[in-house]
């Protein structure tokens, strides 16, 4: 669509086929999950912060030598059909290596939460 430099929440389904449907994509929210936290970890600035402070990020350097670079956040969902309380240990570790550049990994309770966490990383680049 030609966009550059713009925020925004997206989610997608990847198909068994490969193909990648969009479900919704909307211009940067607060949501919750902790999803406002990838304008941090990929720019630098607490997006909460700067809305109670009423702060605006410094546009001329946030992306800077970032210019060709995407972030995204990824969730990692405990499948429907698996019980949490059968599941003994999941292995961070083994998935952050399926990311070429991890920028954080928010581990959750899956035992408590349908997901094992979020991965935030940089998914495109130089």
């Amino acid at each position: 669509m030609g966009f550059r430099n713009v925020a925004m929440h997206a989610e997608f389904r990847i198909t068994p086929e490969g193909k990648v449907l969009p479900i919704e994509v909307n211009p940067m929210r607060f949501a919750g999950y902790c999803t406002t936290d990838i304008s941090h970890y990929a720019f630098g600035f607490n997006g909460y912060e700067h809305l109670f402070l009423q702060k605006q990020p410094d546009w001329d350097t946030v992306f800077e030598g970032k210019e060709d670079k995407v972030f995204g956040m990824s969730v990692i969902d405990v499948r429907p059909h698996v019980k949490p309380h059968g599941i003994k240990s999941y292995d961070y570790g083994m998935l952050l290596e399926q990311f070429e550049t991890p920028l954080h990994i928010r581990k959750f309770d899956y035992k408590k939460y349908p997901v094992f966490g979020f991965v935030f990383a940089e998914i495109m680049g130089d």
